[in-house]
């Protein structure tokens, strides 16, 4: 492995532990906290897109019923960003496909996901859910598809760019 590959598969060992170390310190909050972030980022979100509805107008009686929606997209987000970076990690390895990176990326994901719901459950006011877990993996899935479409499409340009064609 060159000087160069192992610089990008260091950068990606550390994005990776910096995403998972992200999870768990979100995890971790116990549930007042984690509900009360949850409704301050939807209050603001739900300001940023409706700047003209009025706070006395229901805004938090709507924020409400969208914390739910808020909570399960940080998931797929967070976890199609985990999912990204452990793949890219993954390749940084000359002796490894882009489908061995990642199922590996994949199977770290979700075993993480459900370390992750295992932790939650002895967190006070927090519980375990098997749909986070799946909802986890797909978002790993959906980071791990999208690093692979783009690994192709890059791959593909260079080689016109060899060839001319």
């Amino acid at each position: 492995m060159d000087a160069r590959h192992k610089r990008q598969q260091l950068w990606g060992i550390g994005m990776v532990f910096a995403v998972s170390a992200t999870i768990f310190w979100f995890s971790a909050q116990n549930g007042e906290a984690s509900s009360s972030l949850s409704d301050a980022v939807t209050l603001r979100l739900l300001k940023f897109l409706l700047p003209d509805l009025a706070e006395d107008s229901g805004l938090f009686e709507i924020a409400r019923q969208f914390t739910f929606w808020v909570r399960k997209g940080a998931h797929y987000l967070i976890y199609c960003l985990l999912g990204l970076v452990c793949t890219y990690t993954a390749t940084r390895n000359e002796e490894r496909t882009v489908l061995k990176a990642g199922l590996f990326a994949l199977i770290y994901c979700a075993l993480y996901a459900a370390g992750d719901e295992l932790h939650q459950f002895f967190v006070p006011g927090r519980s375990a859910q098997l749909r986070d877990v799946a909802l986890d993996t797909v978002g790993a899935l959906s980071g791990i598809l999208l690093f692979s479409w783009a690994l192709h499409h890059i791959r593909k340009r260079r080689q016109t760019d060899k060839t001319g064609r």
